[in-house]
């Protein structure tokens, strides 16, 4: 148990994916979906976006984040959160080098969790 008034400190880019998962208001929703209509709609482009990537990444933070509260939490299946983690793991550690599969995997993960939980975020 650590001493009364110990305070460990968080590394410094979990710090930094915390304040961009908070910031709400990154960009709206309708620029998420135009996002994800770029990666896995209809007319899905071969080539997605860096920014589109980026932002798609941000907003699983910000949805990974906000599902540990209880009220969504018991919405999500522990299966779609544990591959929304692994998406978010793998855009992170790859950056801006993503695979299209991989950025696809990362949009599919942000439309599975909006699926279960969009309307209460």
């Amino acid at each position: 148990m650590p001493p009364v008034g110990f305070r460990r400190q968080a590394p410094p880019d979990l710090m930094v994916r915390l304040l961009a998962a908070l910031q709400l208001d990154l960009y709206s929703v309708t620029e998420v979906y135009d996002d994800l209509n770029d990666l896995v709609g209809e007319h899905a482009t071969n080539e997605p976006g860096t920014e589109a990537v980026q932002r798609l990444a941000a907003a699983l933070d910000h949805i990974l984040l906000r599902i540990q509260a209880p009220e969504l939490a018991v919405r999500c299946p522990p299966d779609v959160i544990h591959r929304a983690q692994r998406a978010r793991e793998c855009a992170h550690s790859a950056g801006a080098r993503l695979s299209v599969a991989e950025a696809r995997g990362v949009a599919l993960a942000v439309l599975n969790l909006l699926d279960l939980v969009g309307e209460q975020l």
